[in-house]
């Protein structure tokens, strides 16, 4: 006689090593842990998945015009190309007229900055809001206006200091040279 233990008969339900919790709750944990090696993956490439984002966009957009420009007879090629050189042409003419406005915008802006905070002795609206909010405003307006004229001379850099080389340009083309100042 054979002594192994009898089989279940052929289509009868077997009984699961572990219960119906406990094997909810491994796959509940195994989840999280490929959701965060997954989430780990993706933060580390981000940037270049944004980028790759962001050139699909570009192609799905331009697509009808290079169709419609191959079938007028130019090159797929060409006419890539011409389409992404209006495009930089166009940002880059964006650029070139929004720099100026927006730098003389901001330098307004860091002029005007000191008045937001009142120095007649009276706590203007801003100082008031920060100390109801238990911030020690006593040095917040130097910081404040001195961490302002940092980002922007970060942000304007080459700006600023092409609106400058064009008034030393006017300067010297007048005959005036001003020296030491």
């Amino acid at each position: 006689m054979n002594s192994a233990r009898p089989s279940a008969p052929i289509g009868a339900p077997v009984r699961p090593l572990i219960g119906r919790p406990l094997q909810i709750l491994l796959t509940i944990i195994a989840g999280t842990i490929v959701a965060v090696i997954a989430w780990t993956v993706i933060a580390h490439f981000l940037h270049i998945l944004i980028l790759l984002l962001a050139s699909f966009i570009v192609a799905f957009l331009l697509l009808p015009l290079v169709n419609r420009l191959e079938r007028g007879g130019v090159p797929r090629l060409a006419s890539i190309l011409l389409l992404y050189l209006l495009l930089f042409g166009a940002l880059a003419l964006a650029v070139l007229l929004l720099a100026n406005p927006l730098s003389h915008q901001l330098q307004g802006v860091i002029a005007s900055l000191p008045t937001y905070f009142n120095s007649h002795g009276h706590k203007s609206g801003i100082e008031l809001f920060l100390a109801r909010h238990g911030v020690n405003v006593t040095n917040a307006r130097d910081q404040v206006v001195g961490a302002a004229k940092t980002a922007s001379g970060a942000i304007l850099g080459n700006t600023a200091g092409q609106s400058h080389l064009n008034e030393g340009r006017r300067d010297w083309r007048e005959g005036v040279i001003l020296r030491g100042e």
